[in-house]
C-alpha cells in the first residue's frame, strides 16, 4: 500500500478516470477536506479526471489543520521528509482540485473508521476477536495497523490454521 501512490503517479496502472474519495468537507473553489484517513487520496484526486465526492458529515470539520499533507517527489529525485522537530508543517492541511473535476456530491453520515466498530469492542472487553475478523492482508503495515486499533495480536496468515 505505501507504493501504490508512487505506482499510480509512474503509470504502471494506466490512468484513473474517475476517484472517489471521502471528505469531511469541500468549498466552491476545490478545496477538500479529507476525512482521519488521507492514504493516497491527494494522488487520487490529481491524478483523476473526475473526483465524485464522498461528503461525510460524521466527522467534524474541526478535523481543518491537523492533516500535514505532502507529496514526496518520486526517485530518484526523492529528498529527505524535512521534519527535523514535532512541530515542522511541511504539507497543506487540504487537498486542492480543479471545482470543475468535481462531478458529483454524496452525503452520508457514516462511521469512516477503517476498524468495524465491533473490532474495537473486542478490544475494550479484552476478548480475542479471531473468530469475528475476516480480514486478509500480505501488507505488513496494514496488519500492524490493525493489530494497534484492536489489540488482536495474531498474524493474519496463522487465522487461515485455525
Amino acid at each position: 500500500m505505501s507504493h501504490l501512490a508512487q505506482t499510480l503517479r509512474y503509470g504502471f496502472l494506466g490512468k484513473v478516470d474517475v476517484a472517489v474519495i471521502e471528505a469531511t468537507d469541500v468549498t466552491p473553489d476545490g478545496e477538500i477536506l479529507l476525512g482521519p484517513g488521507v492514504g493516497a487520496t491527494p494522488t487520487f484526486c490529481s491524478l483523476a479526471e473526475k473526483i465524485i465526492i464522498e461528503l461525510n458529515h460524521h466527522d467534524p470539520k474541526e478535523l481543518r489543520g491537523m492533516h500535514d499533507i505532502y507529496q514526496p517527489l518520486d526517485p530518484p529525485y526523492r529528498r529527505e521528509i524535512p521534519i527535523y522537530k514535532p512541530s515542522d508543517r511541511i504539507g497543506v492541511p487540504v487537498v486542492k482540485v480543479d471545482p470543475k473535476k468535481i462531478i458529483g456530491i454524496v452525503e452520508s453520515e457514516l462511521d469512516s473508521s477503517p476498524v468495524p466498530a465491533f473490532a474495537v469492542g473486542c478490544r475494550k472487553h479484552r476478548q480475542r476477536c479471531f473468530g469475528l475478523l475476516r480480514f486478509e492482508s500480505r501488507h505488513s503495515s496494514l496488519r500492524n495497523v490493525h493489530r494497534s486499533r484492536t489489540g488482536c495480536c495474531y498474524r493474519f496468515d496463522e487465522r487461515r490454521k485455525m
